[in-house]
């Protein structure tokens, strides 16, 4: 199957068929960034055209943040933390994520000087460092729909 072949429908993510167009039509339809009209209209379009009219309309440093925030382990079970529970102590995270194997003061000292400040600068959360909490931050709404898109198809996703 070339690049310039019609996309498929397929739920399969095993090589049975591609997924990736399903799942971004899900994604942009729920992020209200794209309509997912103009995947039922390129139907007949190839995947090379959709791709390219998809990343014409998504600002990438923006989708490239969003990537690397999501790219931690940590990062994402916080952003996943705050989705289900919009103002959370870190503590408990913290005492669940200690059983990965980190000491908790290493995993602590790991959370306040890399993942909380780069989640709190993107502007996902707002850390609040005296009382060790975190919220939603003010481009949360932004992050949300990839973070339902990762909880509604966890089971399809590679596992630890």
């Amino acid at each position: 199957m070339s690049l310039d072949d019609p996309p498929t429908r397929s739920a399969s993510a095993d090589g049975g068929g591609n997924r990736l167009p399903v799942l971004a039509g899900e994604l942009f339809e729920s992020a209200s960034m794209l309509h997912f009209g103009v995947f039922r209209a390129s139907v007949g379009a190839t995947r090379t055209q959709m791709v390219a009219a998809t990343m014409e309309m998504i600002p990438s440093v923006r989708l490239d943040e969003t990537f690397s925030c999501l790219a931690n382990g940590y990062r994402r079970r916080i952003l996943l933390e705050v989705l289900h529970d919009p103002t959370d102590t870190l503590d408990r995270t913290v005492r669940e994520l200690s059983g990965s194997g980190k000491h908790p003061q290493q995993l602590k000292s790991e959370l306040y000087h890399i993942h909380l400040p780069k989640l709190d600068t993107a502007g996902y959360i707002r850390w609040n460092r005296e009382a060790w909490a975190v919220e939603r931050g003010p481009r949360f709404h932004e992050i949300e729909p990839m973070l339902r898109l990762l909880v509604e198809h966890a089971d399809q996703l590679p596992s630890d």
